[in-house]
């Protein structure tokens, strides 16, 4: 009687009528008919046939009916109505869609897994942050490699993300891009169900990459300025003291000459006199080089061409250094200019290639020295706090010698620290070389690891080729 009433008309009209012919409006079944199926699996029950007919939508059940021998004589249409529930189900449907719409263009990265540890989804923040697009992702069970080449860390994320109870937060990572750039991400994972069916596992991540670099910039400025503050510091100090002592030197190296001059050769007295005016002679060139340090001493800089001055350099190296040091040079004609002092220069060489030499005494190695001409402050270029962007002249010298630990690389450049046995050095070597640098307005910088050796980075300020023919004219 409700199928009549659905199909407007009488029951006894039906009757007779083959059910595809009223229902479907068909002259075969068609191919979902619940009795045809039945026919095909031997005659079971079939439950669960979803069809739009009757202007709506229901679930089909077929009931066979047998006869005596068994076989199938006829059956049982139900009809269900699941209208309401295929509503229900097509909103849920539109408001994935929209979810999925809605996180595909948040401004953090949204990613999410199946149980499997599989992607299933990569939102736009995701491609802009790597530069892998979700058809490149989605899918592929290599997506960690292409950003994480560290297994142990490959490993220790699928983990993760393959069970969905174990929640991580601020997880940092870091990530290589499409184009190869390092990124640092920190992730979270989202314990709560997700809305979306084939979601077992999902995370957000947020670029840090910039944040992390200005932490990293303002705490190696923070060092920085710390270490200019301590080196204005000790060369105040160093100044002061050295006046002073300047002084009562000029004394007693006075005395001392006159005392020698009166004093024949003879006289057992005699030695000792010019022992002791040898020794006022050292302690005078250590005067001055406390006193480069400091850079209150005089300098008369001028234009001077570095690949002139570090080949006459590497002359006096070759001449001091023990043969079991090999000298390397890659130095080019260069025509730029710096405002330097062209002994101090020399003198600068000097004290790295002689502080070079001794980290490899014992077992010999290499000491390479090279001329750049490189451009600071543009992309990839380091920055110091007193060094303005330009182009500059990088001279860089390295050895293969013992290397030092942090806590000495941090002290190098004070004056009267080293790390050498008394009699070998009085620790003024590379702060000399600090104060030439910084008086001809350069910039020295130190990367050294225990046992792999040490490298030196000299920035000079370079001046055009006509600077040093302005400076003639003048």
């Amino acid at each position: 009687m409700a199928l009549a009433r659905r199909l407007g008309m009488d029951f006894r009209e039906a009757l007779g009528r083959p059910c595809y012919r009223l229902i479907c409006g068909q002259e075969q079944p068609p191919p979902y008919c619940p009795y045809v199926k039945c026919l095909a699996n031997g005659g079971g029950q079939i439950v669960g046939i979803e069809a739009s007919i009757l202007g709506g939508d229901f679930s089909l059940t077929f009931a066979p009916t047998m006869d005596q021998q068994g076989q199938i004589k006829g059956g049982v249409h139900i009809f269900h109505d699941i209208k309401e529930r295929k509503d229900h189900e097509k909103k849920i449907q539109e408001t994935q869609e929209r979810l999925r719409r809605i996180i595909s263009s948040m401004p953090v990265m949204l990613h999410a897994y199946d149980g499997q540890g599989n992607l299933v989804f990569w939102n736009q923040e995701c491609q802009r942050v790597t530069g892998y697009s979700a058809e490149e992702m989605v899918g592929n069970p290599a997506a960690l490699q292409l950003l994480c080449s560290d297994p142990r860390q490959n490993r220790q994320i699928g983990n993760l993300l393959k069970n969905e109870r174990r929640e991580f937060r601020n997880l940092e990572l870091e990530l290589t891009s499409k184009d190869g750039t390092k990124k640092i991400v920190s992730c979270s994972n989202i314990s709560e169900q997700c809305p979306i069916p084939d979601w077992a596992s999902w995370a957000v991540g947020l670029d840090v990459t910039e944040q992390r670099r200005a932490e990293e910039e303002a705490k190696r400025l923070e060092k920085s300025l710390r270490m200019a503050q301590k080196m204005e510091a000790l060369g105040t100090f160093a100044s002061k003291i050295t006046h002073d002592f300047n002084n009562y030197l000029s004394v007693i190296l006075g005395c001392l000459q006159l005392a020698i001059k009166d004093t024949p050769a003879s006289d057992e007295c005699r030695s000792y006199l010019e022992l002791a005016h040898k020794a006022s002679n050292n302690a005078q060139d250590l005067v001055r080089q406390i006193l480069s340090f400091s850079r209150q001493s005089k300098v008369d800089n001028s234009p001077v061409r570095l690949d002139a001055l570090l080949r006459e350099g590497l002359k006096f190296l070759r001449a001091s250094l023990p043969p079991i040091i090999e000298i390397s040079s890659d130095i080019p004609d260069e025509p730029g200019f710096v405002l330097a002092d062209s002994s101090q220069v020399q003198q600068m060489i000097i004290n790295l290639g002689t502080n070079a030499a001794h980290a490899m005494k014992d077992k010999g190695g290499c000491l390479s020295i090279s001329l750049d001409r490189v451009k600071v402050g543009g992309n990839g270029e380091p920055r110091f706090v007193d060094l303005p962007p330009g182009p500059y002249h990088l001279i860089t010298v390295a050895d293969n010698g013992v290397g030092m630990e942090p806590m000495i690389l941090e002290r190098i450049f004070e004056p009267f620290f080293t790390t050498k046995k008394p009699g070998e050095g009085t620790g003024m070597g590379l702060a000399v070389v600090h104060g030439i640098v910084k008086s001809c307005g350069g910039e020295i910088s130190v990367a050294s690891r225990l046992g792999h050796g040490t490298t030196f980075h000299i920035y000079f300020p370079l001046i055009p080729a006509s600077g040093q023919q302005d400076s003639e004219a003048g």
